[in-house]
């Protein structure tokens, strides 16, 4: 064990995950077109239509509109399909998101077979965006009219990614939350925007214990996260995260993050300190250590809308580890790094509500050893491509499933903060924590999930059976002298989460391994000096 190590296994996880199944960020759906003509199905009545005339288009070009209406010429056409084709018209607009579209046809004499249409693209009223502030006076709403003001024109039709992005921004800022409603303008074929501004709770968090702590300081964990938003009122977010292991971890994170301007751009720092020691069981040589953080970032949303949130993230970090002990004395590393990332998720409609998350990263830097030898070959330049993809996936009924495919590639020996482990309760579940340290690895876990019915919507019981999949790669290996030292692990299991509402939540998995470890190969146990072949975890958090 070393300080970058348990450093990199005591970091939450932080999902992005998107406004799933949001209807204050959707627009309206499409409304149908009207024809001045009439639509009974009982009128046979035909009429032949060589040409079409559009009045009021300015997003689409009357070309395209007749190319795509081709279909509808020359050839006669009944009052029911001049109606199909006004609708068809209108469903070109809603296909490029100008979802309030209309195509009508007015009162004409037809001569020559030429029909003329008029194109209401549905635009905002004069003066058309309100917002309703219902925060008792917590939100600045000077600052959400700033960005909706940015974010849309009024000169141009209501068009759905657009609205729903300003929305998305708005959804954005620390200690915000919205409902939105479109209704119609006092002029045909305008609308307007009314925005109610809610306040989310200044404080928030969450307090967990769990068994998920490396056995080599301490398997027992008490943890909390809290987060404080917009308390000064200039939609700050600020972030703790803490966790403990009794005599073996001590861990503390801080992190604070700010928006910028109007267009969703928001910057920040972060910062981490640990602290450790191998309890008796482990310590052979009293190995303790320290490490720190600190880095700066920036994070901007490259696009939002209903159902998808994709972000560039990009961070300047310096690390400093120290770890000491018996044997191999005073151990001391700097590392600087940068961190670039697109990471967001995706709610797929067409897909039952299947929900996909991903993080894309690339991260480059240096390792400085000023004190103590390099154990791990990781001394000097680096840098490391990998990606993390989650779906869910519902199936039928209560069933559903969980699919969380993962890797990285490294151009050289990695230091304990940017290898990838497998093993434990978020990896490979038949495996203790860490089970193996790589730098490089390729993880795919399966797992098929029950919903149990329950007459109360506040609790939820669901039950899983799962296979973990992983195979990794350490470059080499300077003490053994090996070179591309290959590890497979394969594990299944079950799960088990209750949660309650907004009040609680608890989880429990047992797995068994199906495949022995370099480490148990060599020794004859894991990682974490076990023997038996079968791992539980179990963790209970409250939320406040």
């Amino acid at each position: 064990m070393n300080a970058g190590t348990i450093q990199k296994l005591s970091r939450p996880e932080r999902p992005i995950v998107p406004k799933q199944d949001n209807d204050s960020l959707a627009l309206d759906r499409p409304v149908q077109s009207e024809s001045a003509i009439g639509t009974s199905q009982k009128d046979h009545r035909s009429v032949e239509i060589k040409s079409l005339v559009f009045i009021g288009n300015s997003t689409i070009s009357s070309e395209e509109l007749s190319r795509e209406l081709a279909p509808y010429l020359e050839r006669p056409l009944t009052i029911s399909e001049l109606g199909q084709l006004t609708d068809a018209a209108s469903g070109i607009y809603h296909k490029a998101g100008y979802n309030l579209a209309r195509v009508v046809i007015p009162p004409q004499d037809i001569v020559n077979g030429t029909l003329q249409l008029i194109v209401l693209e549905g635009r905002l009223a004069s003066n058309g965006i309100e917002i309703s502030d219902l925060s008792e006076g917590r939100i600045s709403i000077d600052r959400l009219q700033n960005i909706l003001s940015t974010q849309i024109n009024p000169a141009d039709p209501v068009q759905r990614q657009s609205y729903e992005r300003a929305l998305y921004l708005l959804e954005l800022l620390p200690g915000v939350t919205i409902r939105s409603f479109l209704y119609p303008g006092d002029e045909v074929g305008t609308t307007r925007l009314l925005v109610e501004a809610y306040t989310t709770p200044v404080m928030s968090g969450v307090i967990a214990a769990d068994n998920h702590g490396s056995r080599a300081t301490g398997t027992n964990r008490v943890s909390g996260y809290g987060v404080v938003e917009n308390a000064t009122g200039k939609f700050e977010r600020i972030e703790l995260n803490a966790s403990a292991t009794g005599p073996g971890t001590k861990y503390i994170a801080g992190r604070v993050e700010v928006p910028v301007g109007t267009d969703g751009l928001s910057f920040g720092a972060t910062g981490e300190v640990l602290g450790y020691e191998e309890i008796d069981e482990f310590d052979s040589g009293d190995e303790h250590g320290y490490g720190w953080s600190t880095g700066v970032f920036a994070t901007y949303p490259v696009y939002l809308d209903a159902l998808n949130a994709h972000f560039a993230h990009g961070s300047l970090n310096h690390h400093n580890q120290i770890d000491k002990g018996n044997v191999i004395g005073r151990e001391e590393q700097n590392i600087e790094n940068i961190d670039l990332e697109l990471r967001g998720a995706t709610n797929w409609q067409d897909h039952k509500l299947a929900h996909t998350s991903y993080r894309l990263f690339g991260n480059a830097g240096a390792v400085d050893f000023e004190d103590g030898t390099d154990e791990l070959g990781a001394n000097g330049g680096f840098a490391v491509f990998g990606i993390e993809l989650s779906h869910q996936q519902p199936i039928h009924g209560p069933f559903s499933s969980r699919h969380d495919l993962g890797g990285q590639i490294a151009t050289s020996n990695l230091n304990g903060l940017f290898k990838c482990y497998a093993g434990g309760p978020d990896s490979n579940r038949g495996y203790p924590v860490g089970a193996v340290a790589a730098d490089e690895c390729i993880t795919f876990n399966n797992e098929l999930l029950y919903n149990v019915p329950t007459p109360d919507l506040n609790t939820n019981w669901q039950f899983g059976v799962f296979v973990d999949l992983a195979r990794t790669r350490e470059n080499a290996d300077p003490v053994r002298g090996q070179n591309n030292d290959l590890d497979t692990l394969v594990s299944s299991g079950l799960s088990m989460q209750a949660s309650w509402g907004t009040y609680g939540l608890l989880r429990a998995a047992l797995g068994r391994q199906f495949n022995d470890t370099k480490q148990r190969e060599r020794t004859g146990m894991d990682d974490d000096r076990r023997d038996a072949h079968y791992r539980g975890w179990l963790q209970f958090a409250l939320y406040f």
